[in-house]
């Protein structure tokens, strides 16, 4: 199962629970108070099964641990987490529902998957690049420090391997 934890266990603003409203930048007025997100950062909530005393942060729990449950909490006391058991049970789905609930996992995985890929083959190809750079300067350097030293073009290109040209050019 993809590791669902990685993508909601994640801290924004510092704190559990964040409320923003639309707001124009020039004006600073409130442009309406009927739209709303709100962030809740599961690393902020500690709170265990037992502690949980409203709704909110019954969800809050069963999103939170929901990887690591082995028996859905809270569904005594409201039907909707009952229901949202029996939408988790991959076990229970008809085939054709699992069929579209692979396919769609397997699309979700594949998209994360490339995300990461990207992410690191940027990674790498920006430290190769920076790498590059750092040497050619390194061997600018050098060879800007022969010249007013009085070395040749070309004992400048074989100490620092730069092409006879660019050694010329110092």
């Amino acid at each position: 199962m993809y590791n669902f934890k990685r993508i909601l266990n994640f801290a924004l603003m510092g704190k559990l629970r964040s409320d923003f409203l639309l707001m124009d930048r020039e004006t600073n007025e409130i442009f309406t108070d009927r739209i709303r997100l709100i962030y809740i950062e599961f690393p902020f909530f500690t709170k265990t099964e037992q502690e949980c005393g409203t709704e909110l942060e019954q969800w809050i729990y069963i999103l939170k641990n929901m990887e690591t449950l082995e028996k859905m909490p809270f569904k005594s006391e409201k039907y909707l987490f009952e229901k949202l058991e029996e939408t988790a049970n991959v076990d229970a789905m008809t085939e054709e529902d699992r069929e579209r609930y692979e396919t769609s996992l397997k699309a979700y995985r594949d998209y994360y998957a490339c995300l990461e890929y990207r992410e690191e083959k940027g990674r790498r190809e920006g430290f190769s690049e920076g790498r590059r750079e750092g040497e050619n300067e390194e061997r600018m350097k050098i060879a800007r420090s022969m010249k007013s030293k009085g070395f040749s073009a070309e004992e400048i290109a074989d100490v620092t391997g730069l092409p006879i040209e660019e050694a010329r050019q110092f």
